[in-house]
């Protein structure tokens, strides 16, 4: 336990480490939508339907540097607790400024983002299908080549 502006910091994962949630009723796990992973683009509310509500991206985050990111206990002031859920969702960029929209681009960049998010492992599974399927076109290419030789 590392304390931080009196924040306990807790649940090391590598270098970024994640606030204890007290309360936590365990979610269920993420499973993909296969049917999502199949789509080019998706709605708003697909995307949105992927997050599990955990709530440890409306932690404060303190960047100590050298992609060093500790979690606080410290939640966004409009975070219902009891519920992980925004009291001010529909406009949280206007009232927030400091809030980000998550998406896809924005997710692959950060390194701050707890692996167990339902958005990286979806982002994972679906890069991964991408590179796969982009393997077996590239071979696919070649035997078609071996063939007219």
């Amino acid at each position: 336990m590392l304390r931080l502006n009196n924040s306990v910091v807790s649940k090391d994962a590598g270098s970024i480490k994640f606030p204890v949630i007290r309360g936590d009723k365990t979610r269920s796990s993420y499973k993909v939508d296969k049917s999502l992973l199949e789509k080019n683009q998706l709605t708003d509310e697909e995307w949105e339907s992927i997050c599990l509500k955990c709530a440890k991206c409306c932690y404060e985050k303190i960047d100590l540097g050298g992609g060093h990111i500790v979690y606080t206990e410290e939640p966004c002031v409009y975070l219902d607790t009891a519920t992980r859920m925004c009291k001010i969702y529909d406009k949280r960029q206007e009232i927030e400024p400091d809030c980000i929209k998550l998406n896809a681009d924005f997710i692959r960049q950060i390194n701050w983002m707890p692996p167990d998010c339902a958005y990286v492992k979806y982002l994972s599974q679906k890069d991964t299908l991408q590179a796969v399927r982009a393997i077996e076109k590239s071979k696919r290419r070649k035997r078609v080549k071996l063939r007219r030789d």
